[in-house]
């Protein structure tokens, strides 16, 4: 199938399209859940917004991860943090879905999700006061 040929090569967009496509799939073994998950990993390491948004859900809910709300705040915060347009789709739900999670963590634990958060911008070489352009993002 040329999209699992796709997320192979490298390609970020299609590995988040595949692992939304293993986790809409009600039938799909636990395996491909946890394929998923991994998808959407890659794609983020790679600066694939659309990834921090899946993975920000996939936590909120707890679907093929333990719920987490702690990781799914990070994941959201990233959207975003480093999502360039403040009008997507991604970036507006993902605001609300932050709002609704903020409510169960406490301050300690937002402030040391915003640690994680720096550090994942400082690793991916974006500074905590800009977002990254769409050359900074690794092809």
């Amino acid at each position: 199938m040329w999209l699992d040929r796709a997320a192979t090569q490298g390609d970020s967009q299609a590995m988040v399209t595949l692992a939304k496509s293993y986790v809409d799939d009600q039938a799909a073994p636990a395996n491909q859940h946890h394929q998923a998950v991994d998808w959407l990993l890659k794609a983020a390491d790679l600066g694939e917004y659309d990834a921090y948004a899946e993975l920000g859900q996939l936590y909120e809910a707890g679907i093929a991860v333990p719920r987490n709300v702690e990781a799914a705040y990070f994941w959201y915060r990233l959207t975003i943090d480093l999502n360039p347009s403040p009008a997507s789709t991604e970036r507006c739900t993902s605001c609300d879905h932050l709002h609704r999670i903020e409510r169960e963590l406490t301050p300690q634990q937002i402030a040391e999700a915003q640690i994680r958060i720096d550090d994942f911008k400082y690793e991916h070489g974006w500074s905590t006061m800009t977002t990254p352009s769409p050359s900074d993002r690794q092809p």
